[in-house]
């Protein structure tokens, strides 16, 4: 039988079956118990990381679902970026994000 050798969702480098959880990341990207990944069907890494293409529809996907546990998340785990997408949110948006998170 013929072992597949994984390649990671992020990096896209190969590593090996024996370190692979079925998470499909590798060991340098795999979140640590600090930083957990959230929504990884909507918050999906691009090619320079997490930017405002991917944070911006999870933060309205979370104002949509009326969820400021998380939006309070996404704002821990990516706080820079976070904070430099709201501009981009439109009006209700933004004070829906000002009323709840206090930003």
């Amino acid at each position: 039988m013929e072992t597949v050798t994984p390649q990671c969702g992020i990096c896209k480098k190969f590593y090996s079956a024996n370190d692979d959880d079925g998470s499909g990341l590798c060991k340098t990207c795999r979140p640590t118990v600090s930083q957990p990944l959230l929504k990884q069907e909507l918050v999906q890494p691009g090619k320079f990381g997490v930017s405002n293409a991917q944070l911006i529809p999870a933060m309205k996907q979370a104002i949509q679902e009326q969820s400021p546990e998380q939006l309070r998340e996404l704002k821990a785990t990516y706080f820079y970026i976070f904070e430099r997408s709201i501009r981009y949110l439109r009006k209700d948006e933004r004070e829906y994000i000002k009323m709840h998170l206090g930003s």
